[in-house]
């Protein structure tokens, strides 16, 4: 088999300004970087580019210099491919001596990845086939939106009385009402039960958040005499309810971008606390919410409110509107008693 080792390779005085420039280029695309919304990896390839060819040109400098490299099992762990001398001293205490005496002589050194160096070969595990497969569920249901009810109400119970914390909720193929108002169904906290906090589990892989049930003491009655103000949950998704709304609660370019599910989900729940905060301190309201999908933003949504009402009952009062035919259909509130 083959394995990746470093290559440290000294560089030449007259070659430190080309490599010291193409250095800080790249630093300036990691620092932009970390200012770009989530999914936008630009300023990584930009960054990645850069640094491969810092890598190009100094190993094709050691193959004509075999004095000027060392190859080492390790290297430091920094972003930076190029070591400038005066380097910090915990950091040179994971170099070779011989490196460390190229950077106290003035020299700046290149750090690299060797790819295909020969290594040991390893002994592998015998094959134990593929896992079993899980047990086949069928809903006891006739219509599809109860059928679906069923099988996220299950999924639900049976995290609720495993109390495992690997027992998760998977929301991808859920939805919009049912995966409203099954959640709100299970946020009202039960008599002389206790809140839990489920991992939520999406159908790509990634893990969101856990949310908390049982957590809030809930009523279905009518919100009280408030402010109203009427939101659609992502812009540009329903041009022709511009009409009956205030404003839209999400930014569609910024929610809807091609990343993990738990990065919208984690993205949207961070947007919904500060905006909550901020309609917090003009008093308690009511939030008229024109759902229509998209189960990260809803999920991130819905458990920012659950926050936000467990920290400071009463101080807001959602009521999701459902599309229904031509129309839309007010939904069970979620507000505290």
């Amino acid at each position: 088999m083959t394995i990746e080792r470093v290559i440290f390779v000294g560089v030449p005085v007259a070659l430190t300004s080309e490599f010291s420039t193409l250095q800080a280029k790249a630093e300036a695309a990691l620092r932009r970087a970390a200012k770009l919304p989530p999914g936008d990896t630009s300023e990584i390839a930009r960054f990645e580019t850069l640094s491969a060819q810092i890598e190009r040109r100094a190993i094709a400098y050691a193959a004509t210099d075999a004095r000027s490299s060392i190859i080492a099992e390790k290297g430091p762990n920094s972003s930076k491919c190029l070591i400038a001398p005066g380097t910090p001293a915990a950091l040179d205490g994971e170099l070779p001596g011989e490196v460390q005496r190229w950077l106290s002589d003035g020299a700046s050194v290149v750090v690299a990845a060797l790819p295909h160096v020969a290594g040991k070969r390893e002994v592998l595990r015998a094959a134990v086939g593929p896992s079993t497969p899980a047990n086949p569920w069928k809903s006891t249901k006739r219509s599809r939106s109860d059928a679906e009810t069923e099988r996220f109400e299950t999924q639900i119970l049976r995290a609720l009385a495993s109390k495992e914390p690997t027992a998760a909720i998977n929301p991808s193929a859920v939805s919009n009402r049912v995966l409203t108002e099954t959640l709100r169904r299970y946020v009202d906290a039960e008599p002389g039960g206790s809140r839990f906090d489920v991992p939520v589990a999406y159908r790509d892989g990634s893990t969101a958040d856990p949310f908390p049930f049982h957590s809030l003491d809930l009523s279905d009655a009518p919100p009280p005499d408030l402010p109203i103000l009427r939101f659609t949950l992502l812009s540009v998704r329903h041009v022709e309810m511009d009409e009956v709304v205030d404003g839209a609660w999400f930014r569609n370019a910024r929610i809807s971008l091609n990343r993990p599910a738990a990065l919208t989900d984690a993205d949207a729940f961070e947007i919904s606390v500060r905006q909550l905060a901020q309609m917090r301190s003009t008093g308690p309201m009511i939030i008229e919410m024109f759902q229509t999908g998209l189960q990260p933003a809803v999920m991130g949504f819905y458990r920012a409110v659950v926050h936000a009402l467990i920290e400071h009952p009463g101080s807001v009062h959602v009521v999701p509107n459902f599309f229904v035919g031509k129309g839309f259909e007010a939904g069970i509130p979620w507000r505290t008693r």
